[in-house]
């Protein structure tokens, strides 16, 4: 038990890490900035909804709502606080999913 204690204690440090790092601080600045434009918050909710739901579809993602989904996200960068959300997002994500692959990958499962 003392053994998963400090595995537990080493994943706040990675935690801790990662808030404490530029990336994740950006984030949430772009996000407390949308929030205060509930309409744009409105509108990029409503991106990152129908982006979600059409990759986690069992369907295939067809071309035309590939190309429905850039229309969009090209309106969306039209505004700032919508951009720089988005963006910021997408970087946090990105470095989340590195670190759960490496210790995916170092963990050696079957």
């Amino acid at each position: 038990m003392r053994e998963a204690a400090s595995i537990l204690d080493k994943t706040f440090d990675l935690i801790t890490e990662i808030k404490d790092s530029a990336i994740y601080k950006e984030y949430h600045e772009a996000l407390n900035e949308l929030n205060t434009f509930p309409n744009l918050k409105d509108l990029a909710d409503d991106y990152r909804k129908a982006k979600f739901e059409a990759y986690h579809s069992q369907k295939p993602i067809s071309i035309k709502l590939l190309d429905e989904l850039e229309e969009k996200r090209e309106m969306l960068a039209k505004y700032p606080q919508i951009d720089r959300f988005l963006k910021a997002e997408i970087v946090l994500g990105r470095v989340l999913q590195e670190v759960q692959s490496r210790i995916t990958a170092a963990m050696e499962l079957e």
